[in-house]
């Protein structure tokens, strides 16, 4: 998944969300979920960088993982 903000304006929110299928389809085997659940936390994950969150770090990563927790299971 990659994501990339298309604008400077803090105010706005442009960007492109880029999710490989084979992936998702890969990774769900792996952690036995649903290729639609892999798809919308990739897709959840994308949108949260383009909102400014990060996971560079420890601390990061357990906030967009508990964001991504809440809004990928909604």
């Amino acid at each position: 998944m990659l994501a990339f903000n298309l604008t400077d304006d803090k105010k706005a929110l442009i960007g492109d969300i880029i999710i490989s299928a084979e992936t998702a389809k890969r990774n769900s085997r792996i952690y036995k979920t649903t290729l639609a659940y892999e798809l919308n936390l990739y897709s959840v994950h994308g949108c949260l960088h383009l909102l400014g969150y990060d996971d560079n770090n420890q601390k990061n990563s357990k906030i967009m993982r508990k964001k991504e927790s809440k809004y990928a299971n909604s």
